[in-house]
């Protein structure tokens, strides 16, 4: 292959847009490259203080910030293409420049340019004959806006650029573009704004641009302007486009006087935004100033940022026909007739009434005398705000209307339609307060909704049921997540087939009944982050078109494995799921689900390695290698079933001791609340009320051994004193279980009396007459019911400790053989005083 068809191919490999790295200059940073086919080279942002040599072949050269003092001398004469912005050229010569003669566009903005001069220098760019555009805003940080206003073009300034038709430069406050450009000009583009320069122009004259007799575009955002004189603009006939934004002394009024000039004009686009202080009355917008508009070709008006709150009755009628687009952005306007008189723009396509959100810097103190409401007695506002239009009439061929963040307050959208000759294809209605959607009618033709950031508890699905052709919905940042998750807002999208994208982020969702999205088969992409979903409970199987779903920053920890199926189903393309923010585990029990993300058979995680998961010893740790932690978690888990199985052995038999221990600790309570559960149920009925008749004065508690000893005297005191005493010998019921004929022989006895010996200790029964007795007490409020009679004095050894806390407790009787007498008169006294 010969060298000229390997440079020709390279050429065009570069022309076509591709990479190749190769030198046109003396300073290796700089990049060279092919731009419209022509050699140009990138030297911009280096620090440099002189200009690299350039090859001579090289037609566009970019050095703008960098830290040039001169315009550079030594590049090549036929360069066509040259910024040189953003360095530190503060008094170019006119030499420098003038060798250019081939340059066909010229940056040389931000260099505070002639800054010592009140007066630019005259013919500086008399030999750029060819030259197309010039841009020379600068911006100067030392440079005060009085001196601004007090500088002025030199005569002929711009004279020979006889091929200019774009120039952006400073508004300088001499006002002498007569002078300094030819009558014979052909600027078609003339800007001033201070985006990157100054503007002091103050005033418009009718001379002002008397000179400009080709002007198609004229910008003149933050001038400054005060006033614009009535036929300054007249003689623009030409002209197409007009820019007189941020000029916040102008008013609204200076309306009238721009409308006049333009009624003859070819005007398609008109800016007039901020033409007053951001606070102040709101103002009404009348017919007279948008009147002499009617015949116009006028395609786009904004009027953004006027503190508009009033539009006059019928002034729509006086709107051109032409007009396709209408902004009144940031204007506190309220409910009017001109709500229902769109019809009157047969042409309108876009219309914006938003309210922005970012904070505006106020400026205060100036217009306040302008027009505002309070002054206008003719405005008939009660009559708009008292009606209320169930059907409302659109331009026919609007397709874009927004009313975003303007606070609008619908506690009920009932029956509110639109008429059905409409084209409305979207409609944003976010940031209002919108909380209860009822019923929607009339948009047939939607594609596009946005209902994001309105605080909606409820919609129904009679809210959709005429958007068949819709293909995107933001309901995002609303309180929709109760609501959603009730079963009969399974049918909440029924009338949604067409749609594509589906935003419900930020709506506090826990749960999505199974066939929620049944209805949306050719759902594309899915949002729901930011929610509180714990799993994926809502079945997507029939979504083949689905490509994204964004389960991002909700509570999900893994998904089992009716979720997974849910995700799995075959698509026409691999799934994308972001899974990013929740709060993901790597425990035993999620291995299958981690299993599940690393096998991406019909499904792609998005941002796989941002996912986080916890092990089980609090450790957090980046999912970038997956197949790594799934390896140690079967390693893991591998001898987990088998410290589960001991573990549970442990736990069993640990419960087992401890319930053998509790049932013998209170062996004897558990053996009493059987029984009296028992005669409970038999029929048997606790009174506690004083003066309780019982059947017994007192069951006695004796050894058998000890019989002849004690119940001889017992008989006799109870014939005596005609007491009623239990012995079981006697009174026990034939056939019944000892245990519960002692049970219901205490429980139906005033007294229990415990004749204590090492006989009755020795005795099984004795000690549980003793205890039931005891437990009898406690049954009856605490009640005093057991009394100790010690026989033996010698027993502290083999008491058990319940009865040591009787006999501490309470006062007990000894029985001494000795004097018997005397201690059976104190059991009998006793037995009296019960």
């Amino acid at each position: 292959m010969s060298l000229c068809t390997t440079l020709s191919f390279c050429i065009t490999f570069v022309c076509l847009g591709q990479s190749l790295q190769f030198s046109c200059s003396s300073e290796p940073k700089c990049t060279c490259y092919y731009e419209r086919g022509m050699l140009s080279v990138n030297c911009s942002s280096l620090n440099l203080t002189h200009s690299p040599n350039f090859q001579q072949n090289v037609r566009c050269i970019y050095l703008n910030n960098n830290r040039l003092t001169e315009i550079p001398t030594d590049m090549p004469q036929a360069i066509v293409r040259l910024d040189i912005s953003d360095n530190n050229i503060r008094d170019p010569k006119k030499a420098s420049l003038s060798r250019y003669k081939h340059l066909e566009w010229l940056n040389l903005e931000r260099n505070c340019l002639w800054q010592k001069y009140k007066e630019w220098p005259s013919r500086f760019f008399e030999n750029l004959s060819k030259l197309d555009t010039l841009l020379m805003k600068d911006n100067c940080s030392e440079t005060s806006y009085y001196t601004i206003k007090e500088m002025r073009y030199s005569k002929e300034c711009f004279y020979g650029l006889s091929s200019l038709r774009h120039i952006e430069l400073d508004g300088l406050g001499g006002q002498n573009f007569g002078e300094a450009f030819e009558a014979n000009n052909s600027i078609q583009f003339l800007t001033f704004t201070p985006n990157n320069g100054r503007c002091a122009l103050n005033s418009i004259k009718s001379k002002t641009f008397q000179i400009f007799k080709c002007l198609k575009n004229l910008t003149l955002v933050n001038c400054n302007i005060m006033f614009i004189k009535k036929g300054a603009l007249s003689h623009l006939n030409d002209l197409v486009s007009l820019d007189i934004s941020e000029n916040q002394e102008l008013t609204l009024s200076v309306l009238t006087n721009i409308t006049f000039d333009l009624q003859n004009s070819t005007i398609q686009t008109l800016f007039a935004n901020s033409l007053h202080c951001n606070v102040g009355l709101s103002l009404l917008l009348s017919i007279n100033h948008i009147k002499y508009l009617r015949n116009t070709s006028l395609k786009e008006l904004s009027l953004g940022s006027n503190r508009i709150g009033i539009i006059e009755h019928l002034l729509t009628t006086y709107l051109p026909k032409s007009l396709r687009y209408i902004n009144i952005d940031d204007n506190p306007l309220i409910f009017g007739l001109y709500v229902v008189e769109g019809d009157f723009l047969t042409n309108l396509e876009r219309l914006s009434f938003n309210q922005n959100e970012r904070k505006e810097r106020r400026r205060i103190g100036c217009n306040f005398n302008s027009n505002s409401c309070d002054n206008k007695g003719d405005i008939r506002v009660d009559e708009t705000l008292n009606r209320v239009y169930r059907k409302y009439q659109l331009p026919p061929k609007l397709k874009y209307l927004s009313m975003a963040n303007r606070k609008i307050y619908f506690p009920l959208i009932h029956k509110i339609g639109l008429r059905t000759n409409n084209s409305l294809t979207h409609l944003h209605v976010q940031g209002n307060l919108i909380y209860d959607i009822q019923g929607v009618s009339g948009l047939q033709h939607l594609e596009y909704l946005d209902l994001s950031n309105n605080f909606c508890f409820n919609i129904t699905k009679q809210v959709f049921q005429d958007m068949t052709g819709l293909l995107f919905l933001n309901l995002s940042k609303n309180l929709l997540g109760k609501e959603l998750q009730r079963q009969h807002k399974e049918h909440v999208f029924d009338h949604l087939h067409n749609l594509k994208i589906l935003d419900l982020s930020y709506n506090s969702i826990t749960l999505l009944q199974k066939d929620f999205f049944a209805s949306v088969s050719n759902i594309e992409h899915l949002n729901l982050s930011n929610n509180e979903l714990e799993s994926v409970t809502f079945d997507l199987s029939a979504a083949l078109k689905l490509r994204s779903i964004d389960l991002s920053s909700n509570k999900i920890v893994m998904l089992d494995s009716k979720s997974m199926d849910f995700l799995d189903a075959s698509r026409e393309k691999q799934l994308s799921i972001q899974m990013s923010n929740n709060p993901l585990q790597c425990t035993c029990r999620s291995l299958e689900f981690l299993k599940w993300m690393k096998v991406s058979a019909n499904k792609n995680f998005v941002d796989g390695e941002k996912c986080t998961c916890v092990f089980t010893n609090g450790k957090k740790i980046e999912m970038r290698n997956l197949a790594n932690i799934i390896w140690s978690l079967e390693r893991q888990c591998a001898s987990f079933t088998t410290t589960i199985v001991i573990v549970t052995i442990i736990l069993l038999v640990t419960i087992i001791l401890i319930s053998f221990a509790i049932v013998y600790r209170y062996r004897w309570k558990l053996r009493y609340l059987y029984y009296a559960g028992k005669r409970s149920y038999r029929g048997y009925s606790r009174i506690l009320e004083t003066g309780r008749e019982y059947q017994f004065d007192a069951f006695i508690s004796y050894a058998e051994s000890e019989r002849a000893e004690f119940i001889p005297t017992i008989l006799k005191l109870e014939k005596e004193n005609n007491f009623k005493f239990c012995i079981h010998s006697r009174d026990f019921i034939i056939g019944v279980n000892i245990a519960e004929n002692i049970t219901n022989a205490i429980h139906n006895s005033k007294r229990s009396v415990c004749f204590l010996s090492k006989a009755f200790l020795e005795s099984e029964f004795c000690i549980y007459e003793a205890q039931m007795a005891r437990m009898e007490s406690i049954y009856r409020g605490g009640e005093t019911t057991l009394f100790v009679v010690l026989v033996d004095k010698d027993l502290g050894v083999v008491l058990p400790q319940f009865l040591k806390d009787v006999i501490k407790e309470q006062t007990y009787l000894e029985y001494d053989k000795q004097i018997s007498e005397e201690f059976w008169n104190a059991l009998t006294q006793a037995f009296i005083e019960m």
